[in-house]
């Protein structure tokens, strides 16, 4: 996919079904145009702490552009432009 917008985020942390081990992150809700779609498609994408902190401070209006891994995963995040306070 190509530019994303970010319009929210949350603070996420759970434990997944198999493992008692905590993960913590970001929830960023970001809108893009998408074929087929009128207005914006939106979605939400978890970020893990590393990768949460690379694009830091987190602000709504940021566009940015995900990297994903071999697996589907956010593994890196091109920040396009940052609002204008």
């Amino acid at each position: 996919m190509g530019k994303q917008t970010i319009v929210g985020f949350r603070q996420t942390s759970f434990k997944p079904q198999d493992s008692d081990n905590e993960i913590r992150g970001t929830t960023i809700f970001v809108t893009a145009p998408q074929d087929g779609v009128t207005g914006l498609a939106a979605e939400k994408i978890f970020l893990k702490v590393g990768v949460a902190e690379a694009i830091a401070p987190i602000v709504p209006g940021m566009e940015i552009k995900v990297v994903y891994n071999k697996w589907g995963k956010p593994d890196e995040i091109e920040v396009i432009s940052r609002p204008k306070p």
